[in-house]
C-alpha cells in the first residue's frame, strides 16, 4: 500500500504522530504497543487486544469522513514516516522506537498549543501549524510543552 499523503490524514494519523511525540519527548522514542490500534491480520506480532475487545477493526479515519478500513496506528507511523516527521530507530524484533526530523517538531508544538489551550487538533491545520514554532526546529523548546503530557499522550 502506498503512503497515505499528509493533506488527507484525520484524526488516527494525528493522534498517532501527537502520540509518537510524545513518547520521543519522554520516553526516549519508545511506544507501548498496548497505545497503539493494530490490525491483528496485518501486524500480529504487535497486536494487543485489551480483554474482552474483538470483532470488526474500524479502520484509520481520514479527512472528510473517509476510512481506510485495513489500516492501522502502525500503518499511520508508517505513513509519518514517508512524510518525513519521523524515523524508525527500533528494529524488527523492537519496532516501536522513533525519532523526531526537524519538520516535526512545529508541526508538534502547534498541536501541544492547541491542546493547552483546550482545542481540538483532529484536523491539523498544516500552514497554520508549520509556521508556528518555526523560529527554531529545537526539541528544547517543545520538551517543556511535552512533559505536561504523559506517555500516554494526556494533560498531567
Amino acid at each position: 500500500m502506498s503512503p497515505v499523503p499528509i493533506e488527507q490524514w484525520g484524526r488516527d494519523h494525528w493522534s498517532t504522530f501527537a502520540y509518537a511525540m510524545a513518547c520521543v519527548t519522554t520516553k526516549a522514542g519508545r511506544l507501548d504497543h498496548r497505545r497503539m490500534r493494530c490490525h491483528p491480520e496485518l501486524h500480529p506480532g504487535l497486536v494487543h487486544l485489551p480483554p474482552g475487545l474483538s470483532g470488526a477493526f474500524p479502520g484509520t479515519r481520514l479527512k472528510e469522513g473517509k476510512t481506510l478500513p485495513r489500516h492501522d496506528d502502525w500503518d499511520c507511523l508508517d505513513d509519518i514516516v514517508a512524510a518525513g516527521l519521523l524515523t524508525h530507530v527500533g528494529t524488527g524484533m523492537h519496532p516501536g522506537i522513533v525519532q523526531a526530523l526537524p519538520p516535526a517538531w512545529p508541526i508538534a508544538k502547534w498541536i501541544w498549543k492547541v491542546e493547552a489551550e483546550g482545542g481540538r487538533w483532529s484536523a491539523v491545520d498544516l500552514e497554520a501549524a508549520r509556521a508556528f514554532g518555526e523560529e527554531s526546529s529545537s526539541p528544547i523548546h517543545a520538551i517543556d510543552a511535552a512533559q505536561r503530557l504523559g506517555g500516554d499522550g494526556k494533560l498531567k
